[in-house]
């Protein structure tokens, strides 16, 4: 059980046995006085360590009067949310779910939502299976905000009381409609608890599950090697249906394109990214003639990011790729270490282009790869050029010596009036 010093000693008791002193005295009649205005104390006053703990402690005593206004309470637990370091006793749990979920009026504006999504992250590390049914009995009344840090604090118990507790709450209510919960990522990180929180994903009783997160939380789980067999069985019709779907909209997009550019465009970048995490986890989810079609379908794709992982998951299924296709994708600096790494990872490397093959090119294209992030160039060039090349002769102690290639590239920006 987490305490601060300035924490109250008992959820009845909400003063400190500690006196404040003058300056913590001085902030306590200031933020007396901006609850009557309806304001916030200074940030100035909230960076004093001793201000900090008299505003908790004014902060607890306004909460636990019921004769205040409903007003001065939810300023309060504003402070409260702004002071959260100061920590909670796991006695006070329910207290607080309480004021959010009975006393307090639910959370109307986008502000107010943050800060009742910052109360309930103050309960992590507190919360535990015991009194799961405080959460519980909130989350309805919470914002979507709220929602998304309830279900953040259900999955960082760990526990399987707490993952069952969260797919209650998902399948009653459906998915946040905020920006994707990061809750995903204790499973994915653990790979635990797989036969709990997938199943949910994918079988439609969650209303509203993004279908690029159900993918990413099934190939994570199967690139672990932790993904059950009847899992996998039970959601492969969906991600196929999910594959077709996907690909029918790359065909759509693909008409009439040429060049380089409309790889990265924003209205595309989405659309090709979500294609090959698909065609990639269709792939590991086994063999079927649905998923074979599909995955033949995508290879011929225009576009050489989605085809090569449809590539790669006809070689998991043991069919032969086109090899017009395998020679495209290999010869696309983009693409060209992908489809390297997924013969190497299925043990077809056979399968791969001797000619592109060599260090330089895989160098040439982990070089791509990395431009293509959205922090650098966020594309391929237009350009790419070896410079030079750099034998490093192993040090003393070391036995392998290191290559360096140099390249310069460029970028062609195009100006439309």
């Amino acid at each position: 059980m987490r305490r601060s010093p300035s924490s109250p000693s008992s959820p009845s008791s909400p003063s400190s046995p500690r006196s404040p002193g003058l300056r913590s005295t001085i902030a306590t009649l200031c933020l007396l006085a901006a609850l009557t205005a309806g304001a916030l104390p200074a940030a100035a006053a909230r960076d004093d360590d001793d201000a900090v703990r008299a505003i908790v402690r004014t902060t607890w005593s306004i909460l636990y009067d019921p004769e205040r206004p409903i007003e001065d309470q939810e300023q309060a637990l504003l402070l409260l949310a702004e002071t959260s370091d100061e920590g909670l006793m796991e006695e006070e749990i329910p207290f607080i779910l309480t004021k959010l979920s009975r006393d307090l009026p639910p959370a109307a504006d986008e502000e107010w939502a943050t800060d009742e999504r910052i109360l309930i992250l103050v309960l992590r590390g507190i919360l535990t299976d015991e009194n799961i049914s405080a959460l519980v009995e909130t989350y309805p009344r919470l914002s979507e905000l709220g929602r998304t840090a309830a279900l953040f604090i259900l999955a960082d118990l760990e526990t399987e009381a707490g993952t069952r507790a969260l797919v209650v709450q998902l399948r009653a209510h459906g998915w946040p409609k905020t920006e994707h919960t990061p809750f995903l990522d204790f499973y994915t990180e653990e790979l635990t608890h797989a036969e709990l929180i997938l199943p949910p994903l994918f079988d439609g009783s969650v209303a509203g599950v993004p279908g690029d997160l159900v993918d990413n939380a099934l190939l994570t789980f199967a690139t672990g090697r932790a993904l059950p067999p009847e899992i996998a069985e039970r959601a492969r019709p969906s991600r196929v249906a999910r594959a077709a779907t996907l690909l029918e909209r790359l065909r759509a997009a693909e008409k009439e394109k040429s060049g380089l550019a409309w790889r990265f465009a924003d209205d595309y970048w989405t659309l090709r990214y979500e294609g090959g995490l698909c065609f990639d986890l269709v792939g590991r989810l086994g063999k079927s003639e649905a998923a074979v079609e599909v995955m033949q379908g995508a290879s011929r794709g225009l576009d050489p990011r989605p085809a090569v992982f449809a590539i790669c998951s006809l070689l998991r299924f043991d069919v032969e790729p086109n090899a017009d296709d395998l020679a495209r994708t290999a010869k696309d600096p983009e693409t060209r270490w992908l489809l390297f790494d997924g013969c190497e990872e299925t043990g077809k490397s056979a399968h791969f282009p001797a000619s592109e093959g060599t260090q330089e090119k895989l160098a040439e294209s982990d070089f791509v790869h990395w431009l293509c992030h959205p922090n650098e160039l966020g594309r391929v060039p237009d350009h790419l050029e070896l410079m030079k090349t750099i034998r490093r002769e192993p040090a003393e102690g070391e036995t392998v010596a290191t290559i360096h290639y140099v390249f310069r590239f460029r970028r062609i920006r195009r100006f439309v009036k």
